[in-house]
């Protein structure tokens, strides 16, 4: 639900008008196909695929959908920042502080030059090529919804509140499997778990998502057995509400 008001609000910002009682079946299909596809490409497509036929230019469609997963990644390299340094007193592996300060590094850079793309100072032949084109518009458009005025705080505000949600549903399953994991350790882990398991490199996630808790929750003092059921049990609760609502 969240999700969806975020790209209702996004889509906004875009000059199209999109009901939330439309975007949120649109939005647990595109969850269902992202559990069957590597990353988020199925699902986006899909959200695009729906704009484009209520009418929406297919530029348009294709640019509020990329603005919108800009603003969710954006939002998990502002909350990685934010929780490092706590992480990385909780984490004592060197190599996971350094994997960790190359993605963040990597992500501020990403973001910075993705906000900028239609300033970069490129010949004439060049810029006039199509593709760029259409990525200075996007960076354009970019700028002016989620950096200026109350719709991108208020689109910033519930993209962290997705994640701060995810933690507080680890928490949870930790509790009711009897694994002494704290509200707070849940939500810091959150940002790191959610960055190894957005590589498209496996169906849905699964896998990647059940290594990376073995691994980051298991630098908490957790058994690896317990760590792998919480991952497992996220996994199956996801696919059980998606199924359920779409």
């Amino acid at each position: 639900l969240v999700n969806s008001y975020r790209w209702v609000l996004v889509m906004g910002g875009a000059g199209v008008v999109l009901r939330g009682s439309a975007a949120v079946p649109v939005i647990y299909v595109s969850l269902l196909l992202n559990q069957c596809l590597p990353s988020y490409i199925g699902g986006d497509t899909y959200r695009a695929y729906f704009l484009y036929c209520e009418g929406t230019p297919l530029a348009v469609a294709v640019r509020g959908v990329l603005i919108d997963r800009v603003s969710a990644m954006v939002a998990l390299v502002v909350m990685l920042a934010l929780t490092l340094p706590v992480v990385e007193g909780l984490l004592k592996d060197p190599r996971f502080h350094t994997a960790m300060l190359i993605i963040l590094g990597c992500g501020a850079a990403g973001t910075a030059g993705f906000f900028s793309l239609d300033h970069l100072p490129l010949p004439g032949r060049v810029a006039a090529i199509g593709a760029l084109q259409q990525l200075a518009e996007l960076s354009a458009s970019a700028r002016a919804i989620l950096l200026h005025g109350g719709r991108g705080a208020a689109i910033a505000i519930l993209a962290l509140c997705v994640y701060l949600l995810s933690g507080v549903v680890l928490h949870i399953l930790a509790a009711g499997i009897g694994v002494p994991l704290t509200l707070r350790d849940s939500i810091l882990m959150v940002a790191p778990l959610v960055l190894l398991t957005a590589l498209p490199i496996s169906v849905g996630g699964w896998g990647v998502r059940e290594g990376a808790a073995v691994y980051v929750l298991g630098n908490l003092g957790i058994p690896a057995a317990d760590a792998l059921t919480m991952s497992v049990m996220v996994g199956l609760c996801s696919t059980l509400v998606i199924l359920a609502s779409a």
